[in-house]
């Protein structure tokens, strides 16, 4: 399931939304769907004007956000330390909707073809769904996947990475290692570095060979 042209005003001045020109998956997590990619903006108030766009992504299962842009006559230091990301990230999340079953809003339009609801019935029934089922929850979920999602990494972590390189050698190490830890490539990369820098890849090269007479 999908979303598109969505929006919302999570604050004061903060809008995320849904570009309608973007079609974007919803991603399951705890029990709930959050988009794959939103946008959180800000036109920028006061005497010094400064518009804000914030991009959220969920990757490997987690809420990210993955840029903050800036914009005005000047930018300063406080401008960005004044930018609450954790506070936008989770409060747009949370303000996303969570689609009703399909059997729910079948019957919901069976209703509205009939003439015995209107449309904003249809709309009223939608938010009283999503409150009742959803609720607060969101938020909960959306800091769990985010506090899992930052994995430590100790020597247990890096002495399983070298094995999972060497046990892979000439078939693409680094994919076993992000399928293993359920990470992206570029993640799984970043361990097989720290793994090398601890010693633990010595005898393999650069290329992810081993040395010549080993298997």
């Amino acid at each position: 399931m999908a979303l598109e042209g969505w929006s919302r005003t999570i604050r004061d001045g903060w809008l995320a939304e849904i570009p309608e020109d973007e079609e974007v998956e919803l991603i399951e997590i705890g029990g709930v769907r959050l988009p794959q990619i939103m946008i959180v903006t800000h036109p920028g108030q006061g005497r010094r004007p400064v518009e804000l766009t914030m991009r959220l992504e969920t990757r490997d299962g987690v809420p990210r956000c993955t840029e903050v842009t800036l914009r005005g006559d000047e930018v300063l230091r406080a401008d960005l330390r004044a930018v609450p990301v954790e506070d936008l990230l989770e409060a747009a999340f949370e303000a996303t909707p969570e689609p009703a079953p399909v059997d729910v809003l079948n019957a919901w339009f069976e209703e509205l073809a009939a003439g015995t609801i209107d449309e904003d019935e249809v709309a009223a029934r939608f938010d009283a769904w999503r409150d009742e089922h959803i609720g607060q929850g969101r938020r909960r979920v959306v800091r769990r996947a985010r506090a899992q999602g930052r994995r430590k990494i100790t020597d247990q972590l890096l002495i399983a990475v070298a094995a999972i390189y060497k046990a892979n050698i000439g078939r693409a190490p680094v994919n076993a290692i992000a399928e293993h830890f359920g990470v992206s490539n570029r993640s799984a990369s970043s361990y097989a570095t720290r793994a090398r820098r601890a010693g633990l890849l010595d005898e393999i090269d650069r290329g992810g060979r081993a040395p010549e007479g080993e298997t």
